[in-house]
């Protein structure tokens, strides 16, 4: 895993996706608020063991805190 820095105080995480086995489907999801509290916003993806993404999502889920 390696940190990013970014502007102001946000840093950023640049990770590598590694294909899960044959056979098997691996589900990635993630979430994240701009402050506390503050907007937020959740997202995922879906891959094969080819690394064949099947699905992807994001969604703003209002304020979290």
């Amino acid at each position: 895993m390696i940190i990013v820095p970014a502007s102001k105080s946000i840093n950023r995480i640049v990770t590598n996706w590694t294909c899960p086995e044959m056979g098997v489907l691996k589900f990635n999801v993630d979430g994240s608020s701009l402050g506390n509290p503050g907007p937020a916003g959740i997202g995922g993806i879906l891959g094969d063991h080819l690394g064949t993404k099947k699905l992807a999502f994001s969604k703003s889920i209002g304020v979290g805190d």
